[in-house]
């Protein structure tokens, strides 16, 4: 299983690249037929979360910087719009943890809920309904963070081609203030 380090030392914004969706789907869909715990899901997408944030934290950072040097007058761009798109990214970050957590947790509760139905002498249907339920939950977050990640990378791509538009020697200050 591969890990992500966040891109210390970088000349750039740290950013969250289509590639590296497609290298998490990847990974995500290998996990899942080996049967991995989903523990091991939450373990594998906290590092891409820390790298989300720190993609949406620049980009909030690089929006404000071209606000206050009124850095957008050269485009037909109403920086609120370019606000609302930042604020969509901060959501789908929230709403990744979220999914992330979510997902961790399955197995021990259908474990603890496996467990109470044998003490209460559940039948065998009930309990392979609960475990069955677990594992189209799975399918339904890892599919859900699959998306999330997606939309935050054009989000990103989007902002990032809307901040070069307005001035490209703004947003090279705004890196090597970020990078400083």
């Amino acid at each position: 299983m591969t890990r992500w380090s966040d891109e210390e030392n970088c000349i750039s914004l740290p950013t969250l690249y289509m590639r590296k969706v497609d290298d998490v789907r990847r990974t995500l869909g290998k996990m899942r037929g080996n049967n991995v715990r989903t523990e091991e899901f939450g373990e594998y997408l906290r590092p891409v979360i820390r790298l989300c944030k720190k993609s949406v934290n620049s980009r909030i950072g690089a929006v404000d910087y071209f606000i206050q040097h009124h850095d957008f007058k050269h485009i037909a761009v109403d920086h609120y719009d370019i606000e609302f798109a930042v604020r969509q990214l901060r959501e789908n970050v929230d709403q990744l943890e979220s999914l992330t957590e979510k997902l961790a947790q399955i197995d021990p509760e259908r474990e603890k809920a496996f467990r109470t139905s044998r003490d209460v002498g559940s039948t065998v249907v009930n309990i392979c309904d609960v475990w069955e339920k677990g594992e189209c939950e799975i399918d339904e977050f890892i599919s859900e963070i699959c998306l999330a990640l997606a939309n935050m990378a054009d989000a990103i791509d989007l902002i990032d081609l809307t901040l070069l538009k307005a001035s490209v020697f703004t947003y090279k200050d705004y890196i090597n203030h970020y990078n400083d």
